[in-house]
């Protein structure tokens, strides 16, 4: 049986594990999950590496793939490959294909991150390929925390998002607190201008797997909630040579 570790940081690194699992029934996952520190967008880089290699010590035969589960861990993939050639490693990825499958091109995209996303690869690759579309990156502070508390639901999101974007109106309380980060929006007399909803909302953190129904939920039908899991899944059966997988679990 093809041997397969995931490692990165906490429940995110954990719903990715639980993942392949499920899909690919001939392999064995090996998790080598980091709770010391759940968050790897907090570590800086050199951390990171550091201690995914720690953690791959104990694994140097045997192994066939090693899948890295989350974005923050992906940002290092270059120097970990370089650095140890005796394992195979895949990252989490974007398919802007997918993205532009849709009945109109994607003129507003939301992208929820971490600060992980500033300057990577995966930042360039979606400017890149979709230079006619306009962006908006926000980098909540707290939903990691919540979501291993088990504590953020779709009447909190609501909440937080509705600040942002002109969500439909809800009967629901008072308006949590800003969400932190990187966004469009701007200030003019202490009121917030609201962005119109987005066409797609790109969920660039592993943890956001968890609350995916949920932000369906809050944005409604008309807007896209793409995690790339079947991205994940097409990369990791081309790494291990599984013949005629395309994302998609057999039937």
């Amino acid at each position: 049986m093809l041997r397969v570790i995931v490692c990165g940081g906490g429940w995110g690194a954990e719903l990715v594990a639980d993942y392949l699992q499920s899909e690919l029934e001939i392999i064995e996952v090996v998790r080598i999950i980091d709770w010391r520190e759940p968050n790897y967008s907090k570590l800086t880089p050199s951390t990171r590496i550091e201690r995914i290699e720690a953690a791959l010590k104990a694994y140097q035969r045997h192994i066939d793939l090693v899948v890295l589960g989350d974005y923050a861990a992906t940002t290092v993939i270059e120097t970990l490959r370089t650095r140890n050639p005796q394992f195979s490693f895949v990252g989490m990825d974007v398919d802007a294909h997918r993205i532009l499958r849709a009945s109109h091109y994607p003129t507003n995209i939301t992208i929820l991150a971490d600060s992980s996303f500033e300057n990577s690869k995966i930042e360039q690759t979606l400017y890149n390929k979709l230079a006619d579309s306009a962006f908006t990156v926000l980098q909540p502070q707290n939903w990691v925390e919540s979501i291993n508390a088990q504590e953020l639901d779709e009447d909190l999101l609501y909440k937080d998002l509705s600040q942002i974007f002109q969500l439909p109106q809800r009967s629901s309380g008072s308006l949590a607190q800003t969400l932190l980060g990187e966004t469009e929006t701007k200030a003019h007399d202490d009121h917030i201008t609201k962005l119109p909803n987005p066409d797609a909302v790109l969920l660039l953190n592993t943890y956001y797997w968890e609350i995916k129904k949920d932000l369906e939920a809050v944005f409604g039908w008309r807007v896209r909630v793409l995690d790339f899991r079947q991205q994940l899944l097409h990369d990791v059966c081309r790494s291990l040579k599984l013949r005629g997988v395309d994302g998609h679990r057999a039937r």
